[in-house]
């Protein structure tokens, strides 16, 4: 078996990655809130949009495991997932790394609360 890619292209990948925090800070910025909001803590229904974006966004943007993620705000990796692929419906995006249509049989089917 030959690998197409040497361990100084996987550096370089990892080291431009952008963090986190820095996913967090952009979607923060972009609504208007601080970053302290988006805690688990906080469940008014705007915040939970916005955290689902940090979610959806940290996935796509960032090689970091959901746990990883959930740490960020408090959240189990769980949420991280459900949150992601909410966003992703909401706003007809691709569905994050690691997502199969399949596992959206339940949120298609109605057994997620409608956009308000």
């Amino acid at each position: 078996m030959e690998l197409n890619f040497s361990l100084s292209e996987v550096a370089q990948q990892r080291n431009t990655a952008p963090l986190i925090a820095h996913v967090l800070a952009e979607v923060c910025e972009k609504h208007s809130v601080k970053p302290v909001a988006l805690r688990a803590s906080d469940r008014r229904h705007h915040i939970g949009r916005i955290r689902n974006e940090f979610f959806y966004r940290a996935l796509i943007e960032t090689p970091k495991p959901k746990t990883m993620i959930g740490r960020m705000v408090g959240v189990h990796g769980s949420t991280v997932a459900h949150g992601a692929m909410c966003h992703a419906i909401d706003n007809n995006l691709p569905l994050p790394r690691g997502y199969h249509p399949s596992r959206l049989n339940r949120i298609r089917n109605g057994q997620r609360r409608s956009k308000l």
